[in-house]
């Protein structure tokens, strides 16, 4: 239960940060990549204002940001080797990690009884419908690049299909929607039939970004999957 508030402020700054950088290159940069960055600014703005408001999920969702930030200075390092920029990236994505991390700052956000109590959630329904959200918000950079990163085709109609569909299946999951799964997994389906649809653009790593999306999107609906086989056997 220490410092909780300053752990909350500090991964509030480098989400406030980040959606700063993000809406500058969107308003000042190449016009083509402005959705992508303006999307990206509005993905980490969400987790900002939901880490200072304390909306119960947005300790899950911000540390899906902070994974993902996690996972792209690992593929950069992989790339380009150990820049300062690969440090700076990731080292600021696990400070939001840590400092939402433990007892503490879960008290703050889903381990507080009102919401559980409104929604009758026990710690198992609770503890799933963490992770689902930690790995679809972990998920959601890969999808803005898949659906709004410059391309043409096929490629370009799937990939902001599958950003619709992880969007609305993310809000359906923090608003307790079963509907939300599916959605997710539409998602998944939807961002590798973009992959396989001519999206050729290794240089950039958008290749490992659908990579990337597929997995984390797979890893959001697997915590539902028992649940609902065995709903479906008993009905």
């Amino acid at each position: 239960m220490r410092f909780v508030g300053e752990r909350k402020a500090c991964a509030a700054a480098v989400l406030a940060f980040f959606a700063t950088l993000f809406m500058l290159n969107g308003l000042v940069g190449p016009p083509a990549f402005a959705p992508m960055f303006l999307a990206l600014a509005g993905s980490y703005l969400t987790g900002f204002f939901g880490v200072v408001s304390g909306w119960f999920w947005a300790r899950w969702f911000a540390m899906g940001l902070g994974f993902s930030g996690l996972i792209l200075a690992a593929l950069l390092g992989w790339q380009i080797g150990l820049d300062p920029v690969v440090w700076i990236y990731g080292g600021s994505h696990a400070v939001v990690v840590l400092a939402l991390l433990g007892q503490g700052p879960s008290s703050a956000f889903d381990g507080r009884k009102d919401w559980r109590e409104k929604y009758k959630m026990d710690d198992s329904a609770a503890n799933r419908l963490g992770k689902s959200i930690i790995n679809a918000g972990a998920s959601l950079p890969y999808l803005i690049l898949a659906g709004l990163a410059p391309k043409q085709g096929m490629a370009a109609a799937l990939g902001f299909a599958a950003l619709a569909a992880g969007v609305l299946g993310l809000r359906a999951m923090v608003r307790l929607r079963t509907w939300g799964v599916l959605a997710l997994a539409a998602a998944a389906a939807l961002v590798v039939g973009a992959r396989g649809a001519g999206w050729n653009m290794m240089a950039s790593g958008a290749e490992w970004s659908t990579i990337a999306a597929a997995v984390l999107l797979c890893a959001a609906v697997a915590p539902f999957v028992g649940p609902i086989a065995r709903r479906l056997r008993a009905g």
